[in-house]
């Protein structure tokens, strides 16, 4: 039930309009707030040259923010998984992703696996890029390169893997994909047979072509780069179709085709193996990105160096121009996600809405690139868009997906820093008894029971978004919600109906739109009290076991037994009108009463009354915001500040 410190959001709700010198576009930014320091969202209109609109939100950062970087994640951890955008947000979120965008194409079931190479924490998860006949696109298709560094690339890119073993070397075909052979379709199979590879992070019983050779390596992970050198632990040839689990924490080996299969079998147990991995641009094919610690794929490439790349125009015929997108995806107006850099190294990362003509009709390929080049970027890459196309923040979606619950295999979150709680079980200084994370910079914080068991945890609110952790260091079980999405809305929380969990609500002006539990929906009490310019506090003034309303204005506090509007039933002064008031049950009496801060100091009292303080001690910094709770449910009240 306990109480609240703020931080302002920062919500801007100026007018920017950029215009275009080659077409009748305009690119309005609606609204600005910054969510966490140095990342700023804007809500843009896009004015099409045939005066239709388009709606999209963007996100922008410096890509040398500390402790600000992109990272995927892939669908329920596995690569052949498929998760919405949200579902995967929310798991993010516990590890400080503020926003989440859908990530990169990926092949159909039951495979689902990222079309193009993908690489997490440095090491290679599926490749290469295939068109839809699931042959190789030679120069790869547009990619998200992210730097351990922060620092991102865009351009096409193709992994090249060469396998050796002592009976020869072969390219390596496919990584944690289904085989394609035997040949169906447009479909050519490799001279000689395939060569996959799979680790044990594939989801699926990897599928074996008939006569195919599977040999177990002691290997984990395939690196994004360089060598892997390993051993062959077993080798077994198979007889018709069927499929094999790959162990744990081992790669698995598969070769078939006249050629491949068989000489993989003549390879003695306990050979040395190697595999040579680089990552080819298609702006400098005989080089390789090194430095990559992850990469999403997409498609296409918008921009290089400013200027429009083939696949957005009509006359891209040729298969590696459009990078195998047909004409309806190219050419037609579309859903988008899209990321871009500018030159001075500002990451853009972008949602257009779509399939919604009262609301947004959606972006060609052409009309997002002039999108980009309007908000000044250098490079762009498309990423998958359609229906999967969803931001969120905080775990909640704020676009307007024309899907609900469109799955993916993938998603690009970005992180950044979080705040510490430092609590402490005692009414005095001292060092914290836990600490953990949770919070953004952005965020307001304060502390409630809403489970009901005693225990006061950490709850965040930014612009209508609730986070609810269910452990008091932060973490655990993460509910999320919407509720109050106006500006300037206050959270707060508190037992309004003596169930002994708490609701929560805001506050409006003088207006307090309350709800008896920690959810979305319409308030149980909506009423007026003090004044616009009033701080709210939240107690059990009486005891009774429900909690009311106060207002703070100045050094003088207005306290309510009920919740509606009308007098005081509790008026006096405490403290400077420059102190930041705390409320909690110090003495475990069964009745709530007031606390300032004053730099690092706090002054408690244990009366509704105005006099000296029961408790004076320091605790924290005076830049730290001051949360209240009952950390471990003793039944009485102490301190915490949020950093």
């Amino acid at each position: 039930m306990r109480r609240l410190a703020t931080l302002a959001l920062g919500v801007s709700a100026a007018l920017l309009v950029v215009v275009g010198p080659a077409a009748a576009q305009t690119v309005e930014v609606l609204r600005t707030d910054e969510p966490a320091a140095g990342v700023r969202h804007q809500v843009l209109r896009i004015r099409l040259g045939d005066g239709t609109v388009a709606r999209g939100n963007l996100v922008r950062w410096q890509e040398d923010r500390s402790g600000v970087a992109l990272r995927p994640v892939l669908a329920r951890d596995t690569i052949a998984g498929v998760e919405t955008t949200p579902s995967m947000s929310q798991r993010a979120l516990r590890d400080g992703a503020l926003i989440g965008v859908n990530g990169g194409y990926f092949l159909p079931r039951p495979t689902a696996a990222p079309n193009g190479p993908f690489v997490l924490d440095g090491q290679l998860r599926s490749g290469p890029a295939v068109g839809l006949s699931g042959s190789r696109l030679s120069t790869g298709r547009g990619t998200v390169g992210i730097r351990s560094d922060g620092g991102v690339r865009l351009d096409r890119l193709q992994p090249e893997m060469t396998l050796t073993l002592p009976t020869g070397s072969w390219a390596v075909d496919e990584v944690n994909r289904n085989p394609r052979c035997p040949a169906s379709g447009s479909v050519t199979c490799p001279r000689g047979g395939e060569v996959l590879l799979y680790d044990d992070g594939f989801g699926a019983a990897a599928p074996l072509p008939a006569g195919s050779t599977v040999a177990v390596l002691e290997a984990a992970r395939l690196p994004a780069t360089g060598r892997l050198t390993t051993t062959m632990r077993s080798v077994e040839v198979r007889g018709g179709s069927s499929s094999v689990t790959v162990p744990p924490g081992r790669l698995l080996l598969v070769a078939h085709g006249p050629e491949r299969g068989p000489s993989l079998a003549q390879v003695p147990v306990g050979s040395t193996v190697t595999v040579d991995v680089a990552l080819r641009p298609a702006a400098s094919p005989g080089s390789s990105w090194n430095d990559l610690a992850h990469a999403v794929p997409g498609a296409p490439l918008l921009l290089r160096g400013r200027v429009q790349q083939p696949a957005l125009f009509s006359s891209a015929i040729t298969r590696e121009d459009r990078e195998a997108l047909g004409d309806a995806h190219r050419l037609r107006r579309q859903p988008r996600t899209a990321i871009g850099r500018t030159g001075s190294g500002e990451l853009l990362l972008l949602t257009v809405d779509g399939r919604n003509s009262g609301w947004s009709v959606g972006v060609t390929l052409l009309e997002l690139t002039e999108v980009f080049q309007r908000l000044g970027a250098r490079d762009a890459v498309n990423l998958d868009g359609g229906g999967a196309t969803t931001m969120t923040m905080h775990g909640a979606v704020i676009n307007r997906p024309s899907e609900a619950n469109r799955g993916s295999s993938n998603a690009l979150m970005l992180h950044v820093p979080q705040r510490t709680w430092f609590l402490r079980d005692a009414r005095s200084g001292g060092p914290a008894n836990s600490t953990g994370t949770f919070a953004f910079s952005g965020d307001q914080v304060l502390a409630c029971d809403v489970d009901g068991d005693g225990r006061d945890t950490p709850v965040t609110f930014a612009d209508g978004r609730w986070v609810v952790s269910n452990q008091r260091e932060g973490g655990g079980a993460l509910t999320t919600f919407s509720y109050g999405f106006q500006p300037g809305d206050v959270p707060l929380c508190g037992d309004w109906n003596g169930n002994g969990r708490d609701g929560i609500g805001v506050q409006r002006g003088n207006r307090f739109l309350l709800r008896n539990s920690a959810s979305a929906g319409s308030p149980h009490h909506d009423f007026r009290y003090g004044r616009a310019s009033d701080v709210a506090v939240v107690g059990d003034w009486n005891g009774n076991g429900f909690d009311t309303i106060g207002v703070r204005r100045g050094d003088r506090y207005f306290l309510r037994n009920r919740l509606s509007g009308g007098p005081a039933d509790h008026d006096f002064h405490y403290g400077r009108p420059s102190d930041g008031p705390v409320v909690g049950d110090w003495n475990g009496n069964g009745r709530s009463s007031l606390g300032v801060r004053r730099g690092d100091r706090y002054f408690i009292r244990n009366q509704l009354s105005g006099g000296p303080a029961d408790l004076d001690f320091h605790y924290g910094r005076a830049s730290d915001l001051p949360v209240s709770g009952d950390w471990n449910g003793d039944g009485r009240t102490s301190l915490g500040v949020v950093r």
